[in-house]
């Protein structure tokens, strides 16, 4: 048997040796995954004396359940609330975890619960004490299923090294010590991609280090998806060929994109073969039948204090939908999913560092060559879709670009297809604090009607670019290389914010920050105003920084007021490469003004604030599924049967 069930237990949570939760029931591995003692359940379960209990870690149990004697509308969504939460606390903890189950039981109704990357669904409810096989055919599959089947992934061990948790995670062949986390909030939802990125070294002989520090990056894509070595691939094929700006030299890409060593897919054994980690696999080739209604959940059950689970949770999911807690949902269907690890060919500085924000001249000199990565992107047709502090990466005396999982070709059509009547969407990229406004609005700021054209006011350089044909349709909404550019001016403006002079005192405009930089993937109307100075929006707020970022802030704010000019004058920007288009000056001009603010900023010391600092990378930058039903409700898959296979059947 590789678990064994225990009826109550409390589990240590391994990241924080003196956390303790304590579920209704769990299933332990009878085989710790981690440095624990040899479970015994009359030392594991409750007893008058604590002190002596041995914990099991978290990571060793494989589902936990909850109970609720009353089966009231309020009690159900609590208990279903408490075994999201712990199952995504699980997942978000252990690494090594690819799925998980669970199981909540109201008075005489049970449901089993089914936890992945791509997918979350439970069993219809079924009488337990009436229909006990399928309960009792759920434990035994449990008790005799391989550590794969019960959602455990081979390719990382967990050690323990000097006291501390530490992992050997595998790709292209090798063997890898992670040194420490660079990125895993992604990881805190139970759908997603979850990513996690690591700073790592090659291991030899299970334990001796050798080689340089390399980046790790473990993450769910699409399955039809391309991989991120075969975007920038692409992209690095086309610089030189698809769009002519000039003479390059043949390593000049590279120069500044960070380049992939390794990328794969993570595979696992299933009865005694190699098969892709992926959703096809983990629900064996099943489709989910169509018609199938989610459950609701309410938001108030997750975000509100169980009782018998805590732990580092972060939002379930990003909604902005309206407020009608109860409402049965249709189900639309799921984003299948494959687990990719990619091995990046160099370590550097990520911008969101507080070594670089601290240095202004450095800041903004490294934006001003993440803009050039960006002008590449360009001219191979691209766009990259997720611009932010921690995939602009400092490497010596160069800053480059990196994460194209998102990137993809702009290919705009100028076919009837490409208008509607009717306000387009679309999924949204980016981090919320810097995604362009017309991104956030999901369509374009400005039409034929209201535009108004500045073709002469910032130089004979603008008249270079050629104006696109009005038109009385609304364009279908396009993410485009100006919304690429517009992310690093909100990057400039943040470190404005996020920044001040050492021997100044703080007179940072908290509440204009909340505004400007909401922790919502649909910004504010403020942010708006901020970005057009609608009634002196951007220089009431700019008043209040410090003075000695003035100088540094007249140079961005010339590229915010040629970017709205650029808004207006391009309601949908042409294709790179164009006939009598000519779109690389205002890459110059943009890279000019980071240049002079970084020769203007004159403080010497500067400090960082701790406000607001995770605020900014604490969205999912994609919703993989399709925003359905309403904000207050979680989207889980009720399937038709009630039986869960886990096991060999």
């Amino acid at each position: 048997m590789e678990v064994q069930a225990h009826p109550t237990m409390t589990l240590k949570v391994a990241n924080n040796l003196h956390a303790l939760y304590k579920p209704d029931g769990v299933v332990i591995l009878t085989k710790s995954n981690f440095d624990a003692p040899t479970l015994n359940p009359k030392t594991c379960s409750s007893g008058s004396n604590p002190s002596h209990q041995i914990y099991p870690y978290e990571s060793d149990s494989d589902i936990v359940w909850h109970y609720e004697l009353k089966e009231n509308s309020e009690d159900v969504q609590d208990n279903r609330g408490k075994v999201i939460l712990v199952a995504n606390h699980l997942l978000y903890n252990d690494p090594s975890r690819r799925f998980t189950f669970s199981l909540t039981i109201e008075k005489r109704n049970a449901r089993l619960w089914f936890f992945s990357r791509s997918l979350v669904m439970c069993t219809v409810e079924f009488d337990w004490l009436q229909d006990h096989m399928h309960l009792v055919y759920f434990l035994v599959s449990l008790a005799f299923a391989t550590k794969v089947e019960l959602g455990f992934d081979p390719s990382i061990e967990r050690i323990k090294v000097d006291n501390e948790i530490k992992y050997n995670i595998r790709c292209g062949g090798k063997w890898y010590r992670v040194l420490d986390t660079l990125e895993d909030f992604k990881a805190a939802r139970v759908l997603g991609r979850a990513t996690r990125v690591w700073r790592v070294r090659e291991i030899e002989d299970g334990s001796t280090l050798v080689g340089d520090v390399l980046v790790m990056k473990d993450v769910w894509i699409n399955e039809s998806a391309r991989s991120e070595k075969e975007i920038l691939d692409d992209i690095i094929l086309k610089v030189n060929t698809v769009h002519d700006i000039g003479q390059i030299e043949p390593d000049f890409a590279s120069k500044y994109f960070i380049q992939i060593k390794q990328d794969e897919r993570v595979q696992i054994e299933v009865n005694n073969q190699l098969q892709d980690d992926c959703t096809s696999t983990i629900v064996r080739g099943h489709v989910i039948p169509a018609g199938v209604k989610a459950l609701p959940v309410s938001q108030l059950a997750l975000h509100g204090s169980p009782t018998h689970a805590t732990g580092p949770l972060t939002d379930f999911f990003q909604s902005e939908r309206s407020q009608f807690p109860h409402t049965p949902l249709l189900f639309k269907g799921y984003t299948a999913k494959q687990h990719r690890r990619i091995l990046y060919a160099e370590y550097g500085t990520p911008l969101s560092s507080s070594e670089i924000l601290a240095d202004h001249k450095r800041f903004f000199t490294s934006l001003s060559q993440g803009l050039v990565g960006l002008k590449l992107l360009y001219s191979a047709g691209y766009v990259h879709r997720d611009p932010s502090l921690g995939n602009l990466i400092s490497c010596g005396e160069i800053c480059k670009l990196s994460d194209f999982e998102y990137a993809e070709p702009y290919e705009l059509r100028l076919g009837p297809e490409e208008y509607t009547t009717a306000k387009s969407g679309g999924i949204k990229t980016g981090t919320p604090a810097f995604m362009a406004i017309e991104v956030q609005r999901g369509e374009y700021r400005y039409t034929a009607e209201t535009r108004e054209v500045h073709s002469t006011e910032l130089g004979a350089w603008e008249r270079t670019l050629q104006l696109r044909p009005k038109t009385n349709a609304r364009p279908v909404f396009r993410y485009n290389y100006l919304h690429d550019i517009e992310s690093l001016w909100w990057m400039a403006m943040w470190v404005f914010f996020k920044t001040r002079p050492a021997l100044s005192t703080p007179s940072t405009p908290l509440e204009a920050m909340d505004l400007i930089f909401p922790y919502s993937l649909a910004g504010s109307r403020y942010r708006d105003d901020f970005f057009t100075n609608t009634a002196d929006a951007f220089y009431k707020s700019a008043a209040q920084l410090p003075a000695p970022f003035r100088s540094s802030i007249e140079c961005v704010n010339l590229v915010r007021r040629y970017l709205n000019i650029l808004y207006q004058d391009f309601i949908i920007p042409p294709p790179p490469g164009s006939p009598g288009f000519d779109f690389e000056p205002v890459y110059g001009h943009v890279i000019e003004q980071m240049i002079a603010a970084a020769e203007n900023s004159t403080a010497e010391k500067i400090v960082v604030t701790s406000k607001y600092y995770a605020k900014t990378e604490a969205a999912e930058p994609e919703r993989d599924h399709e925003a359905n039903g309403n904000a207050d409700e979680v989207d889980v898959l009720a399937s038709a049967s009630s039986k869960l296979s886990i096991g060999d059947e």
